[in-house]
């Protein structure tokens, strides 16, 4: 009482038997004592897979899929969100959009779900899109995805020898080697 009156602060005796958690234990054992953090606490301490991978190569069914079998949450991608209500019509000016809001969605379920975080897509795959459709990569795009840290990246292709195809699975290589040597 005495040390919280010197710093001004209001004095408050923490029930053990209400309260089951103490940071010891929820040091030595996280995913028992998930339930126990704060939000924001949990949005840095999730562990964040992505999906990426060219159209149609099964991100989403995958995503949905392992968010069920873990009981956590997934973000989709917001590119296919946002393309949904544009009638498919995308301007480069669109992708910043696109990347915060995934930022904001990723952020936002990682503070709800249950340790684990899977999203449909990651933001190189954002700018690698940017890039093919548009031409030179915008900075702040590229800056947000430099950024981004996921925990694993598993990238999906489909049975397909298309060009195009096989020059997204080097681009994004490329990128993320790149990432990864930064």
């Amino acid at each position: 009482n005495y040390f919280a009156q010197q710093l001004g602060a209001e004095f408050f005796l923490v029930d053990r038997s209400s309260y089951p958690y103490s940071a010891r234990a929820i040091h030595r054992n996280l995913s028992k004592g998930w339930p126990a953090l704060p939000k924001a606490v949990r949005r840095s301490l999730a562990l964040r897979v992505a999906l990426v991978g060219p159209e149609s190569s099964g991100k989403t069914s995958l995503s949905k899929y392992l968010a069920e079998k873990f009981e956590t949450c997934r973000v989709e991608e917001m590119a296919s969100v946002i393309a949904a209500k544009r009638r498919g019509k995308l301007q480069t000016s669109d992708f910043l959009a696109i990347a915060q809001a995934q930022i904001r969605a990723e952020d936002a379920a990682a503070g709800i779900c249950n340790r684990v975080l899977f999203c449909d897509s990651q933001l190189d795959n954002l700018a690698q899109w940017d890039v093919r459709l548009f031409g030179p990569p915008q900075k702040e795009l590229e800056q947000l995805a430099r950024e981004r840290r996921y925990d694993h990246i598993f990238v999906l292709t489909r049975e397909s020898t298309s060009d195009d195809a096989y020059n997204f699975r080097l681009g994004l290589e490329e990128r993320l080697k790149h990432q990864q040597a930064a």
